[in-house]
């Protein structure tokens, strides 16, 4: 694992402090969670979202796994998108994606609940 800060989106940090409470898990598993979602996302051809800017932005310290941040490097290099843009971004499109799975989650437990 290697230590990596990351100035963060506010929406986005408060989202990985939500799923955290809510799981129970780290910080640095949910934002490795979103982050690699993310990833994934993209890898299957899903555009990165626009940058959102809030102005002031938090920075937060967490391990990443050699290969993510290997992989991080050469995207940022190849997208042409400074390292810390490039994970907000990501970290956006991660949490799109889980939000959208959780919704259709709880939507089909409560379907189920209802019969």
């Amino acid at each position: 694992m290697i230590f990596r800060s990351h100035a963060l989106n506010t929406s986005v940090d408060r989202a990985i402090g939500a799923l955290k409470s809510r799981l129970g898990a780290p910080y640095g598993v949910v934002f490795r969670l979103f982050l690699e979602t993310g990833l994934a996302q993209l890898r299957h051809g899903t555009p990165l979202p626009d940058a959102i800017n809030e102005g002031a932005t938090p920075l937060r310290a967490v391990h990443l796994r050699v290969a993510t941040d290997e992989e991080l490097r050469v995207l940022a290099y190849q997208l042409r998108l400074p390292r810390d843009e490039l994970v907000a971004r990501l970290l956006l499109l991660g949490w799109s994606t889980l939000d959208a799975t959780m919704s259709r989650s709880s939507t089909s437990e409560a379907r189920k609940d209802a019969t």
